[in-house]
């Protein structure tokens, strides 16, 4: 279907995508759309220790996804919510989850209460802007591993870093201004934040390099297909 959802507005276009995918083979949940833009979307990122207690977290706010309304972030920065913390600590504690974790949110934009969207048990993109804000998620791990586990922390304020896939949020920014749901200036203003890079670093740019020529050959190969 080249999409990854149905957005329906009553039964009968619920069945009608429901049949089309059954007809493709597939398993789909149905869940509800919580009112609000791309940047009601928060995070609850933590570690937790095999006591099952929550050592280390970090919260963030997506600015930007892709694809828009209903994709992966390419523009999140980190926000320290305390909120997140209360629901997404005791959640993770009660289950007895160990390691590190990723709650995804949505504040509902006209109650104001968040909503659980997902959990990511494993290191997800924005593990470089959790480790320029302070929390070192795979050195966390590692320590403990090793018997010499670090001393709890947590992001209690905001730094204004913020994650960012270049590529990706180019193609995003496109599709917000296109469909209306933000403007240039927006954009532009939102741009001059320090960054944690998705792909570059000056002191490792060889994946930027690799990724660079990934994008360089599908280039080529749809040319040469025309």
């Amino acid at each position: 279907f080249r999409k990854k959802l149905f957005k329906v507005h009553n039964r009968a276009e619920l069945d009608e995508a429901l049949e089309k995918a059954s007809k493709a083979g597939l398993e789909v949940i149905v869940q509800r759309i919580i009112p609000g833009f791309d940047d009601h979307m928060y995070t609850f990122d933590a570690y937790l220790n095999q006591e099952a207690k929550v050592t280390h977290w970090v919260t963030c706010q997506k600015y930007r996804q892709y694809p828009i309304n209903f994709g992966a972030s390419v523009y999140t920065g980190q926000k320290y919510v305390p909120e997140l913390y209360d629901i997404g600590a005791r959640f993770l504690e009660e289950m007895k989850y160990k390691g590190f974790a990723e709650i995804e949110f949505k504040k509902d934009a006209d109650t104001g209460r968040f909503y659980l969207i997902e959990i990511n048990v494993r290191i997800t993109n924005l593990n470089n802007l959790l480790f320029k804000s302070g929390v070192n998620i795979p050195y966390i791990t590692y320590r403990e591993l090793i018997g010499q586990p670090l001393p709890p922390s947590a992001v209690e304020g905001d730094t204004n870093l913020v994650f960012w896939y270049g590529y990706e949020d180019l193609l995003a920014i496109r599709d917000y201004i296109k469909t209306g749901q933000l403007t240039v200036g927006q954009v532009f203003l939102s741009l001059f934040k320090p960054k944690a890079y998705a792909i570059w670093d000056w002191k490792d740019p060889v994946p930027a390099f690799m990724f660079f020529k990934m994008l360089a050959g599908k280039f080529v190969g749809k040319i040469t297909r025309r």
